[in-house]
């Protein structure tokens, strides 16, 4: 999470935090920084004096979300999600990314939780990062998609100057990039499908579609 003087950015993982973090770092004023930092803050740790800053969140295609989570997991092998329910194999990704949305999470007590709600990781991360239980922020959100467009879209909005350079910068290539196959060819009808039902607010909220 980085904290602006104008806004604060809020980074869901696997969808260009990294890239767009670094970014700010180098072209606003930053007042608090979680960069380098693994975990993935929540709103929530926002001190008092930062409240009601306008929030930026990026989204990202809930279908190619998950093989980039799953081919990230799978190199670094440290995740307690991913190896709680990993599986080796010629279909490794769907028996490990069915059983992941069973739901199957290392917490029992989120693993209730989305079982109730009926969602899956991806918008149990929105959720949690972006506080939705609080009414305090007012989040804009961008998509990975057209990040550099949905950010200075973003920055308009809140009357914040956009830096000498920001438009090159947001044109550059991201950072921290899973490679893998087309993320379409990871999928057999059944696990699209499945997708799309537990991540239908992410999908409704970016207007995603197969």
């Amino acid at each position: 999470m980085i904290v602006s003087d104008k806004f604060v950015f809020a980074h869901i993982p696997k969808a260009g935090g990294v890239f767009l973090q670094t970014i700010l770092q180098a072209h606003f004023p930053v007042a608090r920084s979680w960069l380098g930092d693994a975990s993935h803050h929540s709103l929530e740790d926002l001190p008092a004096e930062h409240r009601g800053k306008p929030v930026f969140a990026v989204l990202r295609n809930p279908w190619a979300w998950y093989v980039s989570w799953f081919t990230f997991c799978q190199a670094e092998m440290h995740n307690e999600d991913f190896l709680r329910n990993y599986q080796a194999g010629e279909d490794s990704f769907a028996t490990t990314i069915s059983r992941l949305l069973s739901p199957n999470h290392s917490n029992p007590v989120i693993t209730a939780y989305m079982a109730r709600q009926n969602i899956g990781l991806l918008e149990m991360h929105r959720y949690h990062i972006l506080d939705l239980d609080c009414a305090d922020h007012e989040i804009s959100y961008g998509r990975l998609e057209h990040l550099a467009d949905d950010f200075l879209a973003f920055l308009h909005r809140t009357g914040s100057a956009v830096p000498g350079g920001l438009v090159q910068a947001l044109k550059g290539r991201a950072t921290n990039r899973s490679q893998h196959n087309p993320w379409r060819d990871c999928y057999s009808p059944t696990l699209r499908k499945l997708v799309a039902e537990k991540e239908r607010r992410v999908m409704r909220l970016g207007h995603y579609r197969w």
